[in-house]
């Protein structure tokens, strides 16, 4: 696993000035790549790929971490990569 910081929207995103956000993949993905994903309504941008597998993130500063030290940090969601299968259905158990 690593972790990946992308942007949405933009198709020529400016690093600097782009919200940015943070995933954990085992995916082969370099700068540049571009994803698409049900859960949210535009493109992905991959705008870094970090060697280094980060477990939280906090909120307010957006500093990574691998131990929770703070109430404002949240785990980092882990964003799969795969090809589109119209064989599969994907669904959740509703309680």
């Amino acid at each position: 696993m690593k972790t990946i910081i992308v942007v949405f929207g933009d198709a020529n995103p400016k690093p600097n000035c782009t919200k940015q956000y943070c995933f954990r993949t085992s995916a082969d993905l370099k700068p540049g790549d571009k994803l698409r994903s049900r859960d949210y309504d535009s493109e992905i941008t991959v705008m870094d790929v970090l060697d280094k597998d980060y477990k939280y993130y906090h909120q307010i500063s957006g500093d990574m971490s691998n131990e929770r030290t703070s109430t404002y940090q949240w785990p980092i969601k882990t964003l799969e990569v795969c090809e589109k299968n119209n064989d599969v259905i994907y669904a959740t158990i509703v309680k």
